[in-house]
């Protein structure tokens, strides 16, 4: 049985050529079209290039719905923890990332660092090997020089270094995933056109995001250290929301703030994740309307929409509605 998740040609091209009894996920024609064979497989293709905004199911509840698992329930991660000799209530930050495009800027690690440092916080660098030249590059413009233990660590021992951290500031990296395993709060930057947080966000209750407009042109370059030291404050009680939102606001680039929560399984159908907004601006009809439905008419047009234009096939199109059924429960 081969389980196909991602959708690129050569993934595509792969899961045809192999031997297997059953398949699941995509595979490509001789003619080098690409047909996605499982309901959710079409559904996590179509909004990431239909409805990105309106999708509110996490990638990984979309993989077990790949997988045949939906209704199994909340599963959280799980990560293998070693004892590390550190002091406790470090803040943690991770500067590595996989791309350049979803990734706060050194220089901007670096000037946080000193303020959580002016502060009274103590702040340690974290990641793997491949991440050391970055957490250097951090850490030689600290003013106040953080602990550095990046790469010095194997990943049970990282995953006990924080747990015991207060803490874990980052982008989108492996980094937040280990701290959500181990129970860490993570303040979570979310910014360029690659991260999302509804699809990548650590997969536990009580972590806040940051998001920047998506198709709005931002990076991570745009996102102040005044700004992420405000919601840190806000997170540890110091700041007040009307704080938080007048200091992000004269920043000048908008952002949107929410915090995690875990549905139940007696009232999700998928078991999964969701946010819920710490601020909500004046409701235009679009936002009232999604608000009174429960954004289930917004995301079933946004899923007429894309089926309509680009397929024109009935069959097809019900196929997703009918997907779409199942997840219009969500709220």
């Amino acid at each position: 049985m081969v389980y196909n998740l991602a959708h690129d040609a050569f993934s595509l091209w792969l899961n045809t050529q192999l031997d297997a009894p059953e398949k699941h996920g995509g595979v490509m024609a001789p003619d080098g079209r690409r047909f996605f064979l499982d309901l959710w497989n079409i559904y996590l293709v179509a909004f990431v290039h239909g409805f990105r905004n309106e999708n509110r199911i996490h990638l990984l509840d979309l993989y077990k719905g790949c997988a045949g698992a939906v209704g199994s329930g909340v599963t959280l991660p799980y990560i293998n923890c070693e004892a590390v000799e550190i002091e406790e209530g470090l803040v943690a930050l991770s500067p590595g990332a996989s791309s350049y495009a979803k990734a706060w800027p050194a220089e901007h690690f670096a000037a946080l660092s000193d303020r959580l440092s002016a502060e009274g916080y103590k702040t340690v660098l974290v990641g793997g090997g491949a991440d050391r030249a970055l957490c250097e590059r951090v850490y030689s413009l600290c003013a106040v020089k953080p602990l550095n233990m990046c790469g010095k660590t194997t990943v049970a021992q990282a995953a006990g270094l924080l747990k015991k951290c207060r803490i874990l500031i980052s982008h989108d990296t492996g980094t937040i995933h280990m701290a959500a395993a181990v129970g860490t709060p993570v303040l979570y930057i979310s910014c360029g056109e690659e991260a999302y947080f509804r699809e990548t966000s650590p997969y536990s209750g009580g972590n806040y995001i940051m998001q920047t407009a998506l198709g709005g042109g931002y990076g991570g370059a745009d996102i102040s250290p005044e700004s992420v030291m405000a919601l840190f404050g806000y997170m540890e009680g110091s700041v007040s929301g009307e704080a938080l939102a007048e200091k992000t606001a004269a920043q000048g680039v908008p952002l949107a703030f929410y915090v995690s929560y875990l549905f139940s399984e007696q009232c999700d159908g998928v078991g999964g994740i969701g946010f819920r907004p710490l601020f909500r601006g004046a409701a235009s009809k679009r936002r009232f309307i999604s608000s009174c439905c429960g954004m289930r008419w917004s995301r079933a047009w946004a899923v007429i929409r894309f089926w309509s234009a680009a397929l024109r096939k009935s069959a097809i199109t019900s196929a997703a509605l009918s997907l779409l059924s199942m997840g219009m429960s969500r709220r």
